[in-house]
């Protein structure tokens, strides 16, 4: 799904993502390794990555993911025509800092806005390039407080289907 005209606008990567009250930055994914908790996720992505695809949902085991990752980590589903993600599991952590929990809700349902358009149009990218992302996010939670996170997405695919289509989305967390 392309962004609109307007939205193409601001998601550079080229630059920070400035709004009234979210400011997104793309870091390279090699930095990951500098976060505990993210390289670890990564690293794990990368052994499982096979020749010419994406590791399958199934491919990651719970039990191979370090402890500290686990209340951190959200597993997203891709749905297509229309296109949508939603919240298949999320991590103890994820559920305090929403103040919620937001297994089966749909990120296009999220507020603010801003972030919402934000994370759909990095979701969107993700799913047609297939390349993992590393972001730093600061925005206003809904209840109007400051968050500050670097987020690693990782693409995954299908238990069965095509290895090289995204169906899922592994993303892990560090809060600072």
């Amino acid at each position: 799904m392309p962004p609109t005209d307007q939205a193409s606008a601001l998601t550079s990567d080229e630059r920070p993502w400035n709004l009234s009250n979210c400011q997104r930055k793309r870091l390279p994914i090699e930095d990951a390794q500098n976060f505990p908790i993210l390289g670890g996720v990564l690293s794990l992505w990368r052994a499982k990555l096979p020749e010419g695809g994406f590791p399958a949902k199934s491919d990651l085991d719970p039990t191979e993911i370090q402890a500290d990752a686990l209340p951190n980590i959200i597993l997203m589903d891709v749905q297509e025509e229309p296109r949508r993600y939603r919240y298949r599991l999320t991590g103890t952590a994820i559920d305090r800092i929403q103040n919620r929990n937001l297994t089966g809700t749909y990120v296009d349902e999220n507020r603010p806005e801003e972030l919402r358009r934000i994370l759909l149009h990095d979701l969107d990218d993700l799913v047609e390039t297939g390349a993992p992302h590393l972001v730093e996010l600061s925005f206003l939670n809904a209840e109007g407080y400051s968050r500050n996170l670097r987020i690693l997405r990782l693409p995954l695919s299908g238990d069965q289907g095509l290895a090289d289509r995204v169906a899922h989305v592994l993303l892990a967390f560090d809060f600072h």
